[in-house]
């Protein structure tokens, strides 16, 4: 009975969705949209300076005077999981490859939904070709020891169906660099991580019925040689304008040391323009997106961070996610008969009655 209300439901809800921009094309009904994404330029290790503003020293500068080893090199992976209507899509393409060099993985699902034009793609960058179906696609290039990297993370769930009762997409991929540091010289050393990021969520439905969902999440974590978190980074959108503080910031560095915060801890957060761990749903025919002005642009800003390692060995896990998922319900052609019978039915049932009286 649930179900056959759910059916009726999304059968009766027959809305348009409206676009505020034109190159936004309106999703075809019955259907449903999650859409995300992150895209990072400039992004890039440096030498700590202390101050709000990129450091001109690379990381690489500190390896060259031995004030930094590297033992354990770095990677980078990408991972890519994808399903439609519950059947696992094949990911091609996820590896890990030493830092600094190149890599992609992309998945892609089924033809279920043609999309013509760039309605479903980042404005700004490193486009992947997602022409239909459901996919994602993460790549990452440059080195970021050296100068700069840029990072993209996208993931696409697109469904529409006249034929099955129940058609879903789900698509998730995430990227992670680790690098193992031996910090050697000086009593310690001030690392930056800074960069410039592009995002975009959105979950749409057309309809009434079942949900949409989409979001971003990331997060760094600098873990000593005894397992601790010293440094833990989640961007929390409290650090607007660019100034000195904890906005996000958890770890062990926040109650040792003497290089930020007036002698109080050994961290910092310059910058943290928005929060970059959030989601929209829509349980209900329209359109959710992040940012909410209307205008389908993505958020723009900068981040940046700073932790002081005291001598010892350390790792650093970044990791970023991008997230959507889409589900409809279309009633089968045996369902929408028995429906149509029902109905003639209780017409019928009402014209006898008004006869009567």
């Amino acid at each position: 009975m649930n179900k056959f209300k759910r059916i009726a439901g999304s059968v009766g809800a027959a809305i348009a969705v409206a676009y505020a921009a034109p190159s936004m094309s309106a999703i075809p009904e019955p259907g449903g949209l999650g859409n995300s994404f992150l895209h990072f330029t400039n992004f890039s290790f440096a030498v700590g300076d202390g101050a709000a503003g990129k450091s001109a020293t690379p990381l690489a500068a500190a390896i060259l005077t031995g004030d930094l080893t590297i033992p354990g090199g770095g990677t980078e992976t990408a991972t890519t999981a994808a399903s439609l209507n519950g059947v696992p899509a094949v990911p091609v393409g996820n590896n890990t490859y030493s830092l600094g060099s190149t890599y992609s993985a992309k998945a892609t699902m089924g033809s279920i939904w043609s999309v013509a034009g760039s309605e479903l793609l980042p404005i700004t960058g490193n486009n992947p070709v997602l022409t239909q179906g459901a996919g994602g696609f993460t790549s990452s290039t440059g080195d970021s020891r050296e100068t700069s990297a840029e990072v993209y993370i996208h993931s696409v769930s697109a469904v529409t169906s006249t034929a099955k009762a129940v058609s879903s997409a789900t698509q998730t991929l995430s990227a992670e660099f680790t690098l193992d540091v031996n910090v050697l010289g000086s009593g310690g050393l001030a690392v930056e991580l800074s960069f410039d990021l592009d995002r975009f969520v959105r979950a749409a439905l057309a309809q009434n019925g079942v949900s949409a969902q989409a979001g971003t999440t990331w997060s760094i974590t600098v873990v000593d040689e005894n397992g601790d978190d010293y440094f833990v980074w989640s961007p929390n959108g409290g650090n607007a304008g660019h100034t000195d503080n904890i906005a996000g910031l958890s770890g062990d560095c926040l109650s040792i040391g003497t290089a930020y915060g007036g002698g109080t801890r050994n961290c910092a957060s310059f910058a943290d323009d928005f929060t970059m761990n959030n989601s929209r749903t829509r349980l209900t025919a329209g359109d959710s997106v992040i940012p909410n002005n209307g205008t389908f642009l993505p958020q723009s800003g900068y981040f940046e961070a700073e932790v002081f390692l005291p001598n010892g060995l350390y790792r650093v896990s970044i990791n970023g996610s991008a997230l959507s998922d889409a589900e409809i319900v279309v009633p089968e052609p045996a369902s929408l008969a028995l429906l149509g019978i029902g109905l003639l039915g209780l017409g019928a049932a009402t014209r006898r009655r008004y006869n009567k009286v």
